[in-house]
């Protein structure tokens, strides 16, 4: 008997904008809730800035400064996530 050695097909791996918004409202959350230890506030702290410079210069969040009112993603409430284009 021959054993089929050929690997299966995998999907290309994709990331949106989206996915992106959802990690910054969850990390929002566990924030909120506790979740996280003091040892590891530093390390979540600079993964949410870069999440939310990355977004912000992107365009998928608003500057804070801007003339279109948006919510801001530090509010106290996490934002309902956005629905894709």
């Amino acid at each position: 008997m021959e054993q089929d050695t050929q690997a299966p097909e995998q999907q290309p791996v994709n990331l949106s904008l989206q996915d992106l918004l959802i990690v910054v409202q969850t990390l929002q959350v566990v924030t909120q809730r506790g979740a996280i230890r003091a040892d590891e506030m530093t390390n979540i702290g600079g993964l949410y800035d870069r999440l939310v410079s990355f977004l912000t210069a992107s365009g998928a969040i608003k500057p804070a400064g801007s003339e279109e009112p948006a919510e801001s993603i530090r509010d106290e409430e996490p934002a309902e996530p956005i629905q894709g284009e």
